[in-house]
């Protein structure tokens, strides 16, 4: 049994067997890391849908207030009751939405002023 034990096959066995399992327990490593990663994935994906089903019950919930619906008509359809008016207000001090050409070539520097004129002129042309 000594001399077993003490053989060259006998310790290169022995070796091999370590080398074999600690690769094995790398791998298992590797394989609960990549599980646990799965299983944070999943949770993400349960909490976004958990979120999602309590905005849809609250909707659902606003759906039978008649109030929330008259409001959402008005946001998103311009509804009106029938006996309403409506009155637009316009401020004074507001500049127009859209500015004229000729303004918006005051705006512009000179080398940018005399590129568009010049475009302008060369479409005229055709």
């Amino acid at each position: 049994m000594n001399r077993v034990l003490n053989s060259k096959l006998f310790s290169a066995l022995l070796i091999l067997l370590i080398f074999w399992l600690g690769n094995s327990l790398v791998n298992l490593n590797r394989q609960r890391e990549d599980i646990d990663s799965e299983i944070g994935s999943y949770e993400d994906k349960i909490s976004k849908a958990k979120e999602s089903n309590d905005k849809l019950a609250e909707f659902i919930k606003n759906i039978e207030n008649q109030s929330f619906l008259e409001r959402e008509a008005r946001i998103k359809y311009n509804y009106k009751v029938a006996d309403e008016e409506v009155a637009l207000v316009y401020l004074a001090d507001q500049k127009p939405a859209t500015a004229s050409f000729e303004e918006q070539l005051k705006s512009l520097p000179f080398w940018k002023r005399w590129i568009t004129k010049i475009k302008i002129l060369n479409f005229g042309q055709n």
